[in-house]
């Protein structure tokens, strides 16, 4: 793979590309989704589709190919428009530490600017220094934890950090 990455907005017309690559998360970082392969593998096309056109998803692409992605989801009710949740992100494991998830995480907070949001709020596996860093160094701080947040297949639970940016 050469170092030419693209940033995008994803579409519905990128649903079988991006259904792949979620359940490729899905499997490979099970402790960092809130979904299992099992309960997304069957879901059709439309479904991904959907996702696609209601939500703020990008992708990064290196020669074409999917190699991550991220999501920014505005509340809808009238008292929390103003609000927007980011998760999601996945990146494969050989193209990690580039740079490619701020770029993507920084796009996703220019559209949420852009949309009128006045704040973003995420959570992360507490255990996973380089997310927390990460979303420090973008200007979220920690405001709690969630103990046991995910129980994984396992049965092993997964602590989250709750962090909130606030745009205006």
């Amino acid at each position: 793979m050469t170092a030419d990455i693209t940033y995008r907005f994803l579409t519905p017309d990128d649903a079988a590309v991006f259904r792949e690559h979620k359940l490729r998360s899905f499997k490979e970082e099970p402790a960092s989704f809130f979904f299992t392969v099992g309960e997304k593998i069957n879901q059709p096309i439309t479904h991904w589709e959907a996702m696609l056109k209601r939500d703020y998803n990008i992708g990064a692409f290196v020669d074409g190919q999917l190699v991550g992605t991220s999501g920014l989801w505005p509340e809808i009710g009238v008292k929390i428009r103003h609000r927007g949740y980011l998760g999601a992100v996945y990146m494969i494991p050989e193209m990690r530490g580039k740079g490619i998830a701020r770029a993507m995480i920084t796009r996703l907070l220019d559209k949420a600017k852009e949309a009128g949001l006045e704040l973003v709020r995420l959570s992360t596996d507490v255990s996973n220094p380089a997310s927390v860093g990460l979303y420090k160094s973008l200007g979220f701080q920690p405001y709690g934890m969630e103990q046991k947040f995910l129980k994984l297949e396992d049965g092993t639970y997964v602590d989250e950090v709750m962090m909130i940016l606030f745009l205006k």
